[in-house]
């Protein structure tokens, strides 16, 4: 349930509320103390139905945000996406938009009419509530009246009772909203302290063993990943070896497991059987933060961030995200450096439409800036999942045909559905359904006639039949 962030300033005005209550009556309370005890029982019984008002109100609505949350959280994508600059494209080629809105009206729909049916309920209760607090207060009036016809109480000092009765009415009546006003924030604080506490239950639970200091090899040893929402395993028995040095190739065609895989080794994911070893340390006993700079990966759904130039790239290596010519170097690495000098402000323009003046890039000018920032980290070990997938093949075969000596002394795993730029890795590894099914390097496994070879001469018909 999303927690609203106004309920710890509820719950502040709630404590106020009573508070300023308490204050204004004690001096009263000791008046008609005085004129008369009983009174102040009386009067104290109005904060009775106030509270019990005010708390069921919010518990009901607490109920209702509860229940509205899943439908929510769809309406609120459906808005996203009605606005997304990247989904604008297909939203209006398909003429999605009336179908979108409708499905948001619908939802919208269903929450109004559910808050209606919640806030008509207490509305009566609020009146039932008002009803009582009225009788006790007439109740009590009527009993100064008794007191002082019968002589109990002296006409002045009925008057002091009567206003006295009134003021501390209006207070405790005030002080009861409180009182559910606070009772409701704390719902509300209740689960977000709930969802805090699950922090040091999962930092207890994480692996704090040093990472190794030496890369020399990583090696999967028959491991095994399913996702939680997935029926069946993304991967299965998946061994494999990546040394120093080496240019490593994934491929596979999609849904083989390739990312999965990618996603172990940079230790975003555990295997839910085997090992994933790194100079022989099992990563799965070693810390994640001090794990993860040793590597340096660029997904194929890379973040744009909307930020300098420079940071962009710096990104990569916060801890020298202010030295300017290492990340020019970066740059040129990954031939972003003509494009990027060239922009308004250079390399301090703003990257992307998201704030004023911000300069958007193309793509592949995108992916360059993401390339650029894994060559600035300086890992030793580099994924590259798709990572040339918006460059045309002119920009993609000069970037591999250099990749070898810009990430000199590196070890790269590489996933590409472009076999002209895995043939010359180190070892070439194919997964099929989540197996590795062939291994070696690219005429071991023409020579095998196996899947690999099959995929490779169908991608290369493609281009010879395009001609």
């Amino acid at each position: 349930m999303q927690v609203s962030s106004h309920q710890a300033l509820n719950m502040i005005f709630g404590l106020s509320g009573l508070i300023q209550a308490a204050i204004g009556i004690v001096a009263v309370l000791v008046t008609l103390i005085t004129i008369q005890p009983v009174l102040v029982l009386m009067v104290s019984i109005v904060f009775i139905p106030a509270w019990l008002s005010a708390s069921r109100r919010g518990e009901a609505f607490w109920r209702f945000f509860w229940r509205m949350t899943p439908r929510d959280r769809e309406r609120q994508y459906l808005a996203v996406l009605l606005s997304d600059r990247d989904a604008a494209k297909e939203i209006r080629a398909f003429s999605l938009a009336p179908f979108l809105r409708g499905r948001h009206g619908i939802l919208y729909a269903e929450r109004i009419s559910e808050l209606q049916r919640v806030a008509g309920k207490q509305v009566w209760y609020a009146l039932a509530a008002n009803v009582c607090v009225a009788a006790v207060l007439a109740v009590t009036l009527l009993f100064v009246g008794w007191l002082t016809l019968s002589g109990r109480v002296p006409l002045s000092a009925a008057g002091i009772a009567v206003a006295g009765v009134a003021i501390v009415g209006q207070r405790l009546t005030m002080a009861g909203y409180s009182a559910g006003a606070l009772s409701e924030s704390a719902l509300y604080v209740d689960d977000y302290l709930a969802f805090v506490e699950l922090l040091p239950r999962v930092r207890q639970s994480e692996p704090q063993d040093p990472a190794a200091s030496s890369f020399a090899e990583i090696s999967v040893n028959d491991v095994g990943f399913a996702y939680p929402t997935a029926g069946e395993s993304a991967l299965r028995g998946v061994s494999l070896n990546i040394r120093e040095g080496e240019i490593v190739a994934l491929v596979g065609e999609n849904g083989s497991g390739k990312t999965t895989l990618v996603k172990l080794l940079a230790g975003l994911y555990r295997p839910a059987a085997g090992t994933i070893t790194w100079d022989g340390v099992d990563i799965n006993t070693v810390n994640a933060s001090e794990f993860s700079t040793g590597i340096a990966a660029i997904f194929q759904d890379f973040v744009r961030f909307h930020l300098r130039a420079r940071d962009n790239i710096g990104l990569g290596r916060v801890d020298a995200i202010d030295d300017l010519d290492d990340i020019r170097e970066a740059a040129r690495h990954a031939d972003a450096d003509a494009f990027l000098s060239a922009l308004p402000e250079g390399y301090e323009t703003v990257l992307g439409p998201e704030f004023e003046g911000g300069s958007d890039l193309s793509v592949g000018q995108w992916q360059r800036v993401a390339l650029a920032r894994a060559f600035f980290r300086k890992a030793p070990f580099v994924i590259l999942d798709e990572p040339t997938a918006a460059l045309d093949p002119r920009a993609e075969h000069d970037l591999f045909e250099r990749i070898r000596a810009l990430l000199a002394g590196r070890t790269v795993l590489l996933i590409s559905h472009r076999f002209s730029s895995v043939r010359h890795a180190d070892r070439i590894y194919v997964l099929q359904s989540g197996r590795v099914t062939e291994a070696g390097t690219h005429d071991e496994l023409m020579e095998l006639e196996g899947h690999y070879a099959e995929l490779f001469r169908l991608q290369a018909a493609a281009y010879l039949s395009a001609h």
